[in-house]
């Protein structure tokens, strides 16, 4: 009776351990899965997603579309401190491995006057060290997180539209009544109304000259760049989206009524990378259907409640790829992450 005792006490130590075991791994797990779905910690986890791009790719990611508050570094009373924020979340030292990217591309970015663009794209895969070997171009604007909102326009009201004939005194003229405004944007974040340009802040005769200002003769160029991106995320196993923002079809729209063959150049730049690199993904969130194939794209889902549409389209996204969207410190980042 005493054998049995000790035996029957023995194996209820046995599964009092094990049971002990298994709830210390589940904690484990179980606060890894709680932690997923709270603030980013760079000690933590890792960030899997980083998203690039200027105008359209963040009104396509923007935390707007998540009806979720939107900081704007157009308004200099908040900017300071949501960049400190920034730059403490985003410091090299501390910067996780990078796993996804995803890119945003416009039209403009193929043109020479956008080309400063396109190396603010290569100054962030470098400030995340992912591409210590491209030359770091700092000029006023390209730095200071401008890839997250419309820091870049800013640069482009103040250096480049000063510089050319065109539009120079419209642009200057305009900008100064944006800035002044609530919502002191310029072609990326902030409509809170619409998504169609001519029926925000600027005019269609500023549209018509920001758009002739620019140059497209040195397209193959901004091809080049955006290559040597992709061939580098590529050969370190990287996975890459390029995004195709909503506002696409306010630029395209335009320029059917123009004639312009800005289209198919930029059609044919696009077709260019996607031919070089058939692993990347492309997601459509422009009304306009490019290259009519759209094998390429995502279904077309902006309509009049687009903003709608593409907040739940993204949470499906993101769902299926097991990412979730991330917030710091109660700010809004346009980042994802994965939990695995």
């Amino acid at each position: 009776m005493k054998k049995k005792s000790l035996f029957l006490f023995g194996i209820l130590l046995l599964n009092a351990v094990l049971l002990l075991v298994f709830l210390f791994f589940s904690r484990e797990s179980g606060n890894e899965i709680a932690f997923q779905k709270q603030c980013f910690d760079l000690n933590k986890n890792k960030m899997e997603v980083v998203i690039i791009g200027h105008c359209e790719g963040q009104s396509a990611i923007n935390p707007y579309y998540f009806d979720q508050p939107t900081f704007n570094l157009s308004q200099r009373d908040q900017s300071p401190l949501y960049t400190k924020k920034l730059t403490q979340f985003l410091n090299p030292q501390d910067t996780p491995s990078l796993k996804k990217v995803l890119i945003n591309i416009n039209p403009f970015s193929f043109s020479s006057r956008h080309l400063p663009t396109s190396r603010y794209v290569r100054d962030l895969f470098l400030y995340f060290g992912v591409l210590p070997d491209f030359n770091r171009d700092l000029r006023d604007g390209l730095v200071n997180f401008s890839f997250f909102y419309d820091e870049i326009e800013r640069f482009f009201a103040q250096h480049i539209y000063k510089t050319t004939d065109q539009g120079v005194h419209l642009a200057t003229s305009e900008y100064k009544k944006i800035e002044s405004s609530e919502s002191p944007t310029l072609f990326c974040n902030g409509y809170q109304e619409s998504t169609n340009i001519f029926d925000t802040h600027l005019t269609k005769e500023f549209y018509s000259q920001y758009i002739q200002s620019f140059d497209f003769q040195d397209t193959d160029q901004g091809v080049e760049n955006y290559d040597s991106i992709l061939n580098y995320l590529e050969d370190h196993n990287y996975q890459t989206f390029i995004i195709l923002g909503p506002r696409e079809s306010t630029y395209f729209e335009y320029l059917k009524q123009q004639k312009s063959d800005l289209m198919q150049t930029f059609n044919q730049a696009i077709e260019t990378l996607i031919a070089r690199h058939p692993n990347v993904k492309v997601l459509n969130f422009s009304e306009s259907k490019l290259f009519g194939n759209e094998d390429f794209f995502e279904p077309n889902i902006l309509n009049q409640n687009g903003s709608e549409k593409i907040s739940k389209y993204l949470n499906k996204i993101l769902k299926s790829n097991n990412l979730e969207k991330r917030v710091y410190k109660g700010v809004e980042l346009d980042l994802l992450a994965t939990g695995e």
